[in-house]
């Protein structure tokens, strides 16, 4: 199945598609595709939340599990730091990479070692996910619950979202 389920762009202007089969570079000709080797292979292929984290190095979200590749070699591999923790997506601000996990995000430089972690206030337990909205906060989701991170001193708003016709379902599943 090659369903796209994400798409960007490279520095050297290149597309890249991510697939449930794994991941697609078109250079406006061709497509190659990039499969991770038999030690990496019992990972599934899905690729999203693909994003280039530096020249030559993709970086994507595949099942929780947090995958790069060398572009160059076609080499893929896990950062140290995330090899047996949870990845739910990633989203790169700046110098930092904050990629969402269980019941925290983690803080990242560009070699992706976690600096520190934002934990909700929340007593859930489950998968925490990070979005950029503006430039003053974040959103974060923590299974059911939505907050409004504030970037700068790091406070954590609950959104009220009684009232808002949402189902269990529609706001689990956002």
């Amino acid at each position: 199945d090659n369903s796209v389920v994400s798409i960007t762009q490279d520095h050297q202007g290149f597309m890249w598609f991510g697939t449930r089969e794994g991941l697609n570079r078109f250079d406006g000709k061709t497509f190659a595709s990039y499969r991770p080797s038999s030690d990496l292979s019992f990972f599934p292929r899905e690729a999203e939340s693909l994003t280039e984290i530096s020249a030559g190095h993709m970086a994507y979200v595949t099942i929780n599990r947090l995958l790069m590749v060398n572009t160059k070699t076609k080499d893929f591999y896990r950062p140290d730091d995330f090899v047996n923790r949870v990845a739910t997506n990633f989203l790169v601000d700046g110098p930092d990479i904050l990629i969402g996990s269980m019941d925290t995000c983690f803080v990242a430089g560009p070699d992706f070692r976690i600096k520190d972690c934002l934990i909700p206030p929340s007593s859930d337990h489950g998968d925490v996910r990070i979005y950029a909205m503006d430039e003053s906060k974040y959103l974060m989701q923590h299974n059911k619950t939505f907050y409004f991170l504030n970037r700068k001193d790091r406070s954590f708003t609950r959104l009220n979202l009684t009232g808002s016709g949402l189902t269990d379902e529609q706001l689990f599943f956002a």
